[in-house]
């Protein structure tokens, strides 16, 4: 199956040139078990505003604002937060991203989020999330964060069909000494290697990630609809993401998913706010 996999990996980048978006103003709302809060952990240091500028915002005062990102490179996740951006030009400086600029097509905004993007490397099998790196003074500590508005691009790999995907996504992190993030990909669809487009084929749920600082890792798999064999000891979720803008609005990260038992594996790429 690897070489099957690796196949539909490309297909990935085809499914990111459709636009299927799940709408909001980039805002997320903190909020305790049931009633709106303001995040109040810590209140020690007051950034300026060009810190966190809208991607879009070429009138921005700042230069070098200070980014992060998680692309699957040949199947590796890599992290990289070393990474600035030109909020007046654009133009990226650091790492597989260097030289792109955020205003050509290699950056997509399906999810409609003010500090990050979907990345896609023309003629490279590298995609993932980009954004504005949340400093660790603004990340929340306490309270529980939805990001309600979201949307994920995928391949499914089958042994006997292969799914090329898109839909939307939702997560909701709690924050506190453990750290926790579950999350949802559901209205999953497009198109069948067999031919023919596919409507709402199903839902996969990941349960139980686990949240260190401003990234995210892990949880546990299963499914409904086409998903759901997916599941037991014999499947594996390598979900990694990162927290973008202040107070953690937004997220996205790569979703990699093994089920050897069933013959399943996934591969994609999520933004949310």
């Amino acid at each position: 199956m690897n070489r099957v996999f690796f196949r539909g990996a490309f297909a990935v980048i085809t499914a990111f040139g459709i636009v299927a978006c799940g709408g909001g103003s980039g805002d997320s709302v903190v909020v305790s078990r049931g009633n709106p809060t303001e995040p109040t952990d810590p209140a020690v240091e007051i950034l300026p505003d060009d810190t966190y500028p809208a991607l879009s915002n070429r009138a921005a005062t700042g230069t070098a604002v200070e980014m992060v990102y998680v692309v699957l490179d040949d199947g590796n996740a890599r992290f990289l937060d070393a990474v600035t951006i030109n909020a007046s030009s654009g133009a990226i400086t650091g790492g597989l991203l260097d030289g792109t600029v955020i205003d050509n097509a290699e950056y997509l905004n399906p999810a409609n989020g003010e500090f990050s993007r979907i990345v896609r490397i023309s003629d490279s099998n590298i995609f993932g999330a980009v954004g504005l790196d949340v400093q660790p003074v603004d990340l929340p500590t306490t309270g529980v964060t939805d990001y309600n508005e979201g949307w994920v691009g995928m391949t499914a790999v089958f042994s006997d069909n292969v799914y090329v995907l898109t839909g939307n996504a939702e997560f909701t992190v709690t924050w506190d000494g453990s750290g926790d993030i579950d999350g949802r990909f559901f209205n999953l669809s497009g198109t069948t290697s067999r031919g023919g487009t596919v409507t709402n084929e199903g839902t996969i749920i990941l349960t139980n990630g686990s949240v260190t600082d401003d990234r995210f890792a892990g949880g546990t798999v299963t499914g409904t609809g086409l998903f759901d064999r997916l599941g037991g000891t014999s499947s594996t979720a390598g979900t990694q993401g990162v927290f973008f803008g202040r107070d953690a609005d937004e997220l996205g990260g790569v979703l990699l998913i093994n089920d050897n038992a069933e013959d399943i594996q996934v591969i994609g790429a999520f933004q949310a706010d």
